[in-house]
């Protein structure tokens, strides 16, 4: 190897290919690392940390052109299949209530498709305007499944995403999504029997009275109320009556005739 570019070590997820041989390219870390994959979103990065592959064709050129071609099918494979992820995003319950624990499941359909090592998953989940809240996906007991919870405060619909990379990853990359509703119990569904106790309660509370339909002819004579007489008053303004506009035109045309009689004008 005549040269190659030293990094530290590999980013948390990434999957190491080739280390370098020489005992003296070696840090805290281990061996310096040559060639090393990651998902990162939907698709594949990888690092090669050397430009000196054309002198595999010294010896073969099987070996240059095998190794590109691969190369080439694993990092372009997703883009291929419409940039999906190899994971689904799912929920144990279809609605969750106020005031509960929403968890979310990030299930990979094939487990060879993960990254060796892979210990968690990042994403974020908003409502609304709210600012995004991090969420950190660990594995579970299960092969090829991570999970997290969350609390869920105020109905409406809650958007969590979850992506492949480190937690700075999500502002740049393609993220798989699934909205979450949160909605109020309806409890005259859930429950349409007649609750009894309840209403004996409201009743004695408000100084009423629970009847059934045993019971329906008393419903009228239970009301307190008998008949009412009401006065009803109308009244005429004498400022607004016709017959006030009436006297005073007769008095001005009055005073105009005699004035006109006597010679006044």
């Amino acid at each position: 190897m005549f040269w190659h570019f030293p990094v530290t070590k590999a980013k948390p997820g990434a999957t190491v290919l080739a280390v370098h041989a020489d005992p003296r390219m070696r840090n805290e870390y281990g061996q310096e690392v040559l060639i090393a994959s990651q998902r990162v979103g939907p698709g594949w990065s990888i690092f090669i940390g050397f430009d000196s592959t054309y002198r595999w064709r010294y010896l073969d050129e099987q070996f240059f052109d095998g190794f590109w071609a691969r190369v080439i099918d694993r990092a372009g494979r997703s883009k291929q299949l419409g940039g999906n992820y190899p994971f689904r995003l799912s929920t144990p319950q279809a609605t969750y209530q106020p005031g509960s624990q929403a968890k979310i499941i990030a299930r990979f359909l094939d487990e060879s498709q993960m990254e060796p090592g892979l210990q968690r998953l990042y994403g974020d989940v908003e409502r609304g305007d709210d600012q995004p809240i991090p969420l950190t996906l660990t594995a579970g007991n299960k092969a090829g499944e991570f999970s997290t919870t969350f609390p869920v405060t105020q109905p409406g619909t809650y958007f969590v995403r979850v992506w492949l990379g480190d937690e700075a990853a999500g502002a740049t990359v393609k993220a798989a999504t699934l909205p979450i509703k949160v909605e109020f119990p309806n409890k005259e569904l859930e429950n349409p029997t007649l609750d009894e106790a309840f209403l004996q309660t409201m009743a004695v509370s408000t100084g009423g009275r629970v009847f059934d339909l045993s019971e329906s002819d008393g419903i009228a004579n239970a009301f307190k109320i008998r008949q009412v007489s009401r006065l009803l008053e109308e009244r005429q303004e004498i400022w607004d009556a016709p017959l006030f506009y009436i006297l005073i035109f007769g008095l001005l045309v009055t005073e105009w005739i005699l004035r006109k009689w006597c010679r006044l004008i």
